[in-house]
């Protein structure tokens, strides 16, 4: 599968215009995962840029703060990291929730950038950074907010003029620009006075694109958003809507390992939950059974229909019926009552099939009674009744290397190799409610199932989202 940094060698090779156009001095913090890449994309290379960025896995969120159409976020999921470029197709800037200032037509950036060989990616010269950097620094102190940040950001701001200054070539300090018909000289904008350039402001008015009162309904928008933000617990971005990630496998195969790998990556950046949809009891009933020491030096039965299960009494007729209702439940749950849940996990769900692995579990034979048969119909009832998951990922492992891994691990109810054989077989015959399959082999390398996983995860979201 192609690496998510691939996107830059295939943007130059198309020649899609771009440029790294602010914070040029954090490109090693993006490679590593912990900072975001500011891009400006030429105006007739926004779709190019799209449709490359699909083709090499990157995903398209949106933020749970601000958005806005004119700028993008991408994000390329690693085992251990999440990639994240800010795409600007219009150069907006100047108030943080706003953006009340449109550049875009500031000068010729595609004109005056340069080719870093060690990053293999177009950098904005660092004359025409530092002249954005006095702008946006003399915008932003014009408010209350601004200077908030400005101050809570400060060590950020300093880094940034600082990596500028020191690399701005001495043969090319002075450059002229044309701005609506006013020329600048960089040089007579020092760092030193550029918050307080009256000059330089009333210059940039002709690239104001909001009046008071839509930064006024900017500001109340975002304010609306963050009480959301904290009042549902979100993180920092989210889908369209909610991605149901189900990840099927035998015991052993390593899908739980897998499914907390996921967790732990994604819930950096989104809010998600994992659910086990097995045996969806109440937390309560299950600490009660294991404060009884209900599970200890316990056999369970491992038989894929047990003869119980064949006509079997009302009492377990009824608890087959319980048992159907509370997963249906989870099934409601995971559907309706997670909207705000932008990642929702999977390690089992539901088949319809009888005897199946979390399936109905009740054969009624001919010579039953028709209640029996009424009760079986129930119970089916609830399974046919719960939702189909749109993708299925099965983690396909060897049998001996999910009986080696059974033995190095531990667990409250331990399992005999005689067990994971069964469990493994039966699963196999197992049809659970999904519209689409794909195999993953975990046989080997973990970090290249899940690498391999996390490719067909951008993809299947691409599509869906």
């Amino acid at each position: 599968m192609k690496c998510g940094l691939n996107i830059f060698e295939n943007l130059n090779t198309e020649k899609i215009n771009y440029v790294v156009w602010k914070n040029s001095n954090i490109i090693d913090k993006f490679f590593n995962g912990e900072e975001n890449l500011d891009i400006y994309i030429h105006k007739h290379d926004h779709k190019r840029f799209q449709i490359l960025s699909k083709k090499n896995n990157w995903v398209e969120v949106k933020s749970t703060s601000n958005n806005f159409n004119e700028i993008k976020h991408y994000l390329f999921f690693e085992h251990n990291k999440i990639l994240h470029i800010h795409a600007y197709f219009k150069l907006f800037t100047g108030n943080s929730i706003s953006k009340n200032y449109d550049l875009s037509t500031f000068t010729n950036y595609f004109q005056n950038k340069h080719f870093n060989s060690s990053y293999k990616i177009w950098i904005l010269n660092y004359d025409i950074q530092l002249l954005l950097f006095k702008i946006r620094i003399a915008i932003k102190r014009r408010s209350l907010l601004g200077r908030y940040l400005l101050i809570r950001e400060k060590n950020n701001y300093k880094e940034e003029i600082s990596f500028i200054l020191k690399n701005i070539q001495t043969k090319n300090t002075n450059p002229k620009l044309e701005l609506k018909n006013i020329n600048f000289q960089i040089t007579n904008l020092t760092h030193k006075n550029c918050a307080n350039n009256d000059y330089l402001l009333n210059s940039v008015k002709p690239f104001k694109r909001v009046n008071l009162f839509q930064t006024f309904l900017h500001e109340l928008s975002f304010l609306r958003n963050i009480f959301i933000q904290k009042l549902f617990k979100l993180k920092k971005f989210k889908f369209n809507k909610n991605q149901i990630i189900f990840i099927s496998g035998p015991d052993s195969s390593g899908k739980t390992t897998i499914t907390n790998d996921l967790k732990n990556l994604f819930q950096k950046h989104f809010k998600t939950k994992i659910f086990s949809i097995g045996k969806p009891y109440p937390v309560f009933f299950i600490k009660t059974l294991i404060k009884k020491n209900y599970f200890q030096n316990k056999k369970i039965s491992i038989k894929h229909l047990t003869n119980k299960d064949i006509d079997p009494g009302y009492f377990r007729l009824l608890k087959n019926i319980i048992l159907a209702i509370f997963r249906y439940i989870y099934n409601l749950n995971i559907f309706y009552f997670n909207r705000s849940t932008t990642i929702i996990i999977l390690d089992r769900y539901l088949s319809e099939n009888v005897g199946d692995i979390n399936g109905p579990r009740t054969v009624i034979t001919n010579k039953g009674s028709p209640i029996k048969k009424i009760f079986s119909t129930i119970e089916i009832y609830f399974y046919k009744k719960a939702k189909f998951i749109n993708y299925e990922y099965q983690v396909l492992t060897d049998l001996k290397n999910c009986l080696e891994r059974n033995r190095k691990r531990y667990k409250a109810v331990e399992k005999s190799d005689d067990e994971i054989i069964t469990r493994f077989k039966n699963y196999n015959k197992s049809n659970f409610k999904s519209k689409k399959k794909f195999t993953i082999n975990n046989n080997s390398d973990k970090n290249e199932t899940i690498k391999y996983l996390l490719n067909l995860l951008s993809r299947n979201i691409n599509e869906n989202n």
